[in-house]
Order: structure tokens, then sequence, then C-alpha cells
């Protein structure tokens, strides 16, 4: 399971704010716990690449607005270093 970098748990909670749900809620829709939610917008860890796009599509956004920056910009910096 590969974790991705330049996941926004700030974009996470605006998201799930915006769709009126809690954290538990997200956490039930997503078959996660409600910790899991709370670590991942407070950024102490980071959801995997299939669970953002399980959580873009349950929040209705794309997954790319989860992240500070597109992945594919970040594997593009990652391959310049």
């Amino acid at each position: 399971m590969q974790h991705v970098s330049g996941f926004s748990g700030a974009k996470l909670e605006s998201h799930r704010r915006a769709q009126g749900l809690s954290r538990e809620r997200l956490a039930l829709a997503v078959n996660r716990s409600y910790l899991s939610i709370r670590n991942w917008e407070l950024g102490e860890t980071k959801p995997s690449a299939d669970m953002v796009a399980t959580l873009a599509a349950t929040l209705g956004c794309r997954t790319d607005d989860l992240y500070e920056v597109a992945p594919e910009a970040v594997t593009a910096d990652a391959s310049l270093g």
C-alpha cells in the first residue's frame, strides 16, 4: 500500500465539512475509524492512494482536490532530485 505525499488533511476537512459530514459519518462511509479520519485531517498520518480515491468519490470531488500539489507534480519533482 503506497502512501502519497502532497495529501492535504486541511483540504480533506474542508471537503468533509462542505458535505455536512462529521468525521464519524465519513469514517463509516469509507469503512475506516474516526481516528483514521482525524489523523489524516491533522496530518499525523496519510491515507493510501486507493483511499484518497475512495475519499474523493465519497466527498464528490476529484482526487487532485485533496492534494496541496497534484500527485503528478510530486512525482516529477522527485525524479529531478
